[in-house]
């Protein structure tokens, strides 16, 4: 009897969470071998908020969460990382903090042509981090197929990563560095502790093309290029230019002064380069391959 009454509450409690349209677990572990894992996925009943429905929980970091811990933070929508400057960055700060799941079922848009992104904040102190999953083909979904992991502003997706291509990833803490603003700092128990950032955003196949600077009009061609490239500025207004290569070394680091520049890199080797103009109020980055 004891052991019917046990069951019947256990599959009380179950019915009362809704299945998800698609949900996929995500593993995390570190160089030292500490692991934590998080809940992603997406429904057409999903919310912004939390939704208890789908079993989604705010769970705050505590004291215990200083050497290794992951969630994801509030989901915020493709349309806000157009804004690229001042006070953009305080409002993505704030706006990330308001709570932290293990768990998160966004909003389904397929096949809407936007990116529905999740927002992964890592307390780290063992670099680097492993990121893994289990079955790589449930991203060849057409609502899926664009899935990628990121390590700084999902604009710009350098060191972007397909899920479809692969079952685990590796970020080293240098790849949080090649943008200002890639960690904050997050209070547990009235201490700050520095908080990694990464990006995830399931797409579909018509999603990558929105992945670029709609607010200006900087052209950078040929991409690919062999030896030389241009950057035309048109009259965005553009201070300074850094290069980086694809494990996040900087390789060129320059004043800008013309609208328009020759970028010799004849002595490179090919590869990915991530290519970032600065201004007063913000950055814009291109990812560039030289064949």
């Amino acid at each position: 009897m004891q052991r019917f009454i046990i069951c019947l509450m256990f599959f009380s409690l179950a019915s009362m969470l809704s299945a998800q349209e698609f949900v996929d677990t995500l593993f995390f572990r570190d160089a030292v071998g500490n692991r934590d894992t998080i809940i992603i996925g997406y429904d057409p009943l999903a919310t912004d908020s939390i939704d208890e429905q789908f079993g989604e929980q705010h769970i705050p970091l505590n004291a215990d969460d200083t050497i290794f811990s992951v969630r994801t933070a509030d989901k915020w929508d493709s349309s806000r990382v157009w804004q690229m400057g001042p006070p953009y960055y305080k409002q993505w700060w704030d706006y990330v903090c308001n709570y932290k799941l293990k768990k998160q079922i966004v909003k389904k848009k397929c096949p809407d042509s936007d990116y529905r992104i999740f927002n992964i904040t890592i307390v780290c102190k063992n670099f680097p981090v492993t990121v893994s999953w289990k079955n790589k083909s449930i991203y060849n979904d057409s609502c899926r197929i664009q899935t990628l992991m990121t390590s700084v502003d999902f604009s710009s997706t350098p060191y972007s990563h397909y899920l479809k291509d692969k079952d685990s990833v590796l970020f080293n803490e240098d790849m949080f560095k090649i943008i200002r603003h890639t960690s904050y700092y997050d209070t547990i128990i009235g201490s700050p502790v520095k908080t990694y950032c990464l990006k995830l955003g399931i797409g579909t196949f018509w999603s990558y093309n929105r992945l670029i600077n709609k607010e200006n009009n900087i052209n950078i061609f040929p991409n690919p290029f062999i030896n030389i490239f241009n950057i035309e500025t048109n009259n965005t207004p553009i201070q300074h230019l850094e290069i980086y290569n694809n494990v996040g070394i900087k390789i060129i680091d320059c004043q800008v002064t013309d609208e328009k520049l020759v970028i010799n890199m004849s002595q490179k080797p090919s590869g990915i380069y991530f290519i970032k103009l600065i201004n007063e109020t913000g950055f814009y980055v291109y990812k560039i391959l030289k064949n």
